[in-house]
């Protein structure tokens, strides 16, 4: 039995469906510790796209399955009648949300039944530790309680006591199933928490308290749970006295913050440390959470590999005033980010030696691409590019972990098995020869000989109407059979630093006469669609685009209209 894998149910029938997704992210990207298996509880609704190929991508890279089948315990009819015949109270709970208790509960009911231990995560659930499930089950080994997650309260009169346990946690289905659990959801029984308060005392009770009846229809399983598992060793009716026997049970399963209205009237203080799991509120907290476990962990990667932190990437990201993107903490999907920015104008920063002669900090207020290993310059020119695009394999490979540690909003060439942080990452697969795509909602892209062309179609995509290229010097001094593969010599005289491609470090001799083929055909389809690319590299080589001058760009109104 102790060798056997643990089954971690996550359960997505209800729910908001963006949690959903960053909850499988989190379960991506964080070891468990230990061997597992995943059931994937889905319901009747239908999933947006966005969450069907972060399901796809899961079931693909871990031990997981789906499952659709619930006990047959039908919504009952009776306590519906009797819920449309009440007259409106304060209190009182809708029937939607009745129902969807119910069907959750249902998930719950079957895991129990059918398991002997468990953990169950719902959409609320975000992962906090690395090794997260061998240190639950460790925990919920040394102690008595069937279930380890976190005890809901209510404050009644001066004390705050116990009165269920939250869904998202470690389950004990063989304690659990000597529980009368399938007679709570055909019958109601009274609700030992009802009513509790005294006459003419004010104070703002935990919803389970202001419900007439016990029941799986009545209130989530956990309150339940509860209130059946402490009769039963007690033998009493008193939820004191239930309190009483269930406070050394430790909280390392518990919420974000204390929302409750019990724990709004006292100080709540939590052992961060200790903390395994988070039930967090709307989804920008669970955002927030991930992305704060990507930065962290990219960081502590690259300090154990003996890898400085790199320069520059505290530095915040280019933009306008009014910045769409901001600090990059909001999830994006490329159906947020198409045409985003229509009308607006961008730059792409290539990597050339001529950047040492363009005053880039001048880019700080405007929407930059960067390409490849742009952030070499951050520190120099006191931004981080709004985007990167990375398309050569060997760049991925070679300088994965600090493309994570970088904030930029990321297109990269489709291998993931490079790159941890995955934060508004989103993974491009090339087709074509020289084709421009012009959305990129399927996830692919043509290369054409160069990433700058990956870069330009990515502006089409995001709806800028002005693309301005630096730093493209369409010059290498080395030369070589193009995409020949070599290794770099000490000094690397074809880029804007002398390490961009530092001795040994493998890259390939760039295909210059195939990016102008590249190039004619995105200026090609700029122009029809009436945008228009222009070339403000210092001295560049490239003819294919109109040139401008970089210093005329900026509080010079007019003079792009008349470069065209």
């Amino acid at each position: 039995m102790k060798n056997e894998p643990i089954v971690v149910v996550v359960d997505i029938t209800l729910g908001d469906q963006e949690k959903a997704m960053l909850l499988l992210e989190s379960l991506l990207i964080i070891p468990e510790g230990c061997s597992c298996k995943y059931l994937i509880q889905l319901g009747q609704r239908r999933l947006l796209p966005e969450l069907q190929e972060q399901l796809v991508r899961f079931l693909g890279e871990k031990n997981a399955i789906i499952a659709f089948a619930l006990p047959k315990i039908e919504f009952p009819q009776e306590f519906i009648d009797q819920e449309t015949a009440k007259s409106y109270t304060p209190h009182r709970i809708p029937l939607s949300i009745k129902k969807n208790w119910f069907a959750r509960n249902l998930v719950l009911l079957k895991s129990i039944l059918e398991l002997e231990e468990f953990v169950y995560l719902s959409p609320e659930a975000v992962i906090l530790q690395y090794e997260w499930l061998a240190k639950l089950q460790a925990l919920s080994q040394d102690q008595s309680m069937p279930v380890q997650g976190q005890r809901r309260k209510l404050r009644f009169k001066d004390e705050i006591i116990s009165c269920g346990w939250s869904a998202d946690g470690w389950f004990s289905g063989q304690a659990l199933r000597r529980l009368p659990l399938i007679h709570t959801f055909q019958y109601r029984q009274a609700n030992p928490w009802y009513r509790m308060s005294p006459p003419g005392y004010s104070w703002q009770p935990s919803f389970c308290l202001s419900q007439e009846w016990l029941s799986a229809f009545d209130m989530p399983l956990g309150y339940v749970i509860f209130a059946l598992y402490f009769k039963e060793i007690t033998g009493q009716g008193n939820p004191l006295v239930w309190d009483s026997h269930c406070r050394e049970q430790i909280d390392f399963v518990r919420l974000n913050r204390p929302d409750e209205a019990a724990e709004q009237h006292q100080e709540v203080v939590v052992d961060k440390n200790l903390l395994i799991m988070n039930e967090v509120g709307p989804p920008f907290a669970a955002r927030k959470r991930l992305r704060d476990w990507y930065i962290k962990q990219t960081c502590k990667l690259s300090e154990e590999s003996g890898q400085a932190n790199l320069k520059g990437t505290s530095l915040s990201l280019s933009g306008p005033k009014y910045n769409l993107i901001g600090r990059n903490e909001r999830k994006l999907t490329l159906e947020d980010l198409h045409n985003m920015f229509s009308g607006e104008r961008c730059f792409i920063i290539g990597n050339g030696p001529s950047l040492n002669n363009t005053e880039l900090h001048k880019l700080k207020n405007e929407y930059t691409i960067g390409l490849n290993r742009i952030y070499l310059n951050f520190e120099k020119m006191g931004f981080q590019t709004t985007f990167l695009c990375v398309a050569n394999p060997n760049v991925l490979k070679q300088f994965g972990k600090d493309i994570d540690q970088i904030n930029s909003v990321k297109f990269l060439r489709y291998h993931h098995e490079y790159i941890r942080n995955r934060w508004n990452v989103f993974f491009m697969e090339h087709t074509g020869f020289h084709e421009f795509i012009k959305d990129l909602r399927g996830f692919k892209w043509c290369e054409g000989c160069t990433v700058t062309y990956c870069a330009m179609q990515v502006a089409y995509f995001l709806g800028f109407k002005t693309i301005i290229l630096v730093g493209v010097d369409h010059n290498f001094p080395d030369k070589g059979t193009p995409h020949q593969l070599v290794s770099a010599k000490p000094v690397d005289t074809n880029h804007f630093h002398p390490d961009y491609f530092a001795k040994g470090v493998k890259w390939q001799y760039p295909d210059l006469a195939g990016s102008e083929v590249s190039y004619r055909v995105a200026n090609s389809e700029f122009s029809r669609a009436g945008r228009v690319i222009l070339d403000a590299t210092v001295d560049g080589s490239l003819d294919v685009f109109p040139k401008c001058d970089f210093d005329m760009l900026f509080g010079n109104e007019g003079y792009i209209s008349n470069v065209r």
